[in-house]
């Protein structure tokens, strides 16, 4: 899991990297004026770029949907090819300018910052999924304060507390939470809490701990 979100954050970089690139070499054509430009070879590169894009994109996208999972490397892999669908049309843009009005050379340079400054604004929501899961922080998805009135709601549940919500991979989260009990739950409280957790969200892992039944007992479920 770790090497699957590891590597969709070196997509990310690699984009990022990409991007800069670009730009400072957009930068620096404008400052030292070099536009020797071909417009009919770029606007050739460029098309078959933009249909391989798309065509690699919509097997992505296919999978992305129907993979209920999630699955994050699929993503990381689809937002860098949008990204380099965004810089083909880019491309394209640029060398149409140049094509009709062959004086307007600045259009290539200017062009190429804009579109790899868009790339970059693609890859900002996979970026903060990848780190969120890295530093296993809560899943946007999962309302803890759902699951906390949920449990408040079971008879024989005093109080919850220590409720943590963290995600191990865009799909797979983990729960863990101590309630302390107050004598009155009717069955096994335990399996009561958990059964409440499940209708609240799917977890793939959970840790609950009861607390006060009994000086001497503090069940423990970890599943």
């Amino acid at each position: 899991m770790s090497l699957e979100v590891l590597g969709s954050l070196m997509s990310v970089f690699t984009i990022w990297i990409t991007s800069g690139i670009i730009s400072y070499l957009a930068v620096m054509r404008i400052i030292n004026k070099s536009f020797e430009i071909e417009a009919n070879t770029m606007i050739i590169t460029a098309s078959i770029g933009i249909l391989l894009n798309i065509v690699i994109g919509v097997i992505l996208a296919y999978n992305v949907d129907a993979n209920a999972s999630q699955n994050i490397s699929i993503r990381s892999a689809f937002i860098h090819v949008v990204g380099d669908l965004v810089q083909s049309f880019g491309v394209l843009v640029a060398a149409l300018i140049i094509r009709f009005k062959p004086t307007w050379v600045y259009a290539d340079p200017i062009c190429s910052f804009l579109f790899a400054v868009i790339t970059l604004f693609t890859t900002f929501n996979i970026l903060h999924s990848t780190i969120s899961i890295l530093m296993e922080g809560a899943p946007r998805e999962v309302d803890t304060n759902a699951i906390r009135d949920e449990l408040l709601d079971v008879p024989g549940v005093a109080d919850v507390h220590s409720l943590r919500v963290h995600s191990l991979t865009t799909d797979v989260n983990a729960i863990t939470v101590h309630v302390l009990a107050d004598g009155k739950a009717k069955g096994d409280l335990l399996e009561i809490v958990r059964d409440a957790i499940q209708r609240c969200y799917d977890f793939e892992y959970m840790t609950v701990q009861i607390e006060g039944l009994s000086p001497f007992t503090t069940p423990l479920l970890e599943h």
